[in-house]
């Protein structure tokens, strides 16, 4: 693993990672600059089977708006939109193709909130359901 990071992170020092339309080196409060491309792996509760997701290169703190605008090496980037992913792998385990957004809420559950803000909670809750120990 530790390899792999550093043949990674290597990879990323070596490439020209830039939102040229994007004047000043700054979106919101994010720094778009060489100095922060360098990732890291972050496991979780101690254990060295659990995630182990990259962090730490600029552009993930960016939302999916600025990320479409990035460019590498000169070349516009594409960004695959993996909906539901981990919620559309366990339907698929169980036998059942899922259609659409699995977090998609068509009608009020939650009196008072907005669906969109009810979409998101119900994202929160079934992913830390299945990451739950």
């Amino acid at each position: 693993m530790r390899e792999e990071l550093r043949r990674y992170n290597e990879v990323i020092a070596d490439a020209f990672i830039d939102i040229p339309s994007q004047e000043e080196p700054r979106v919101d409060d994010v720094t778009i600059d060489h100095h922060y491309k360098r990732t890291r792996r972050i496991f979780s509760r101690s254990d060295w089977n659990l995630n182990g997701r990259f962090y730490g290169g600029w552009w993930q703190s960016l939302n999916s708006d600025w990320r479409s605008r990035i460019f590498i090496n000169d070349t516009p980037v594409v960004e695959v939109d993996f909906r539901g992913l981990h919620v559309s792998l366990l339907s698929l385990e169980a036998g059942v193709e899922l259609v659409g957004d699995p977090h998609d809420v068509s009608e009020r559950l939650l009196g008072g909130i907005p669906l969109v803000l009810q979409r998101d909670l119900i994202k929160k809750l079934v992913l830390t359901a299945i990451n739950a120990g």
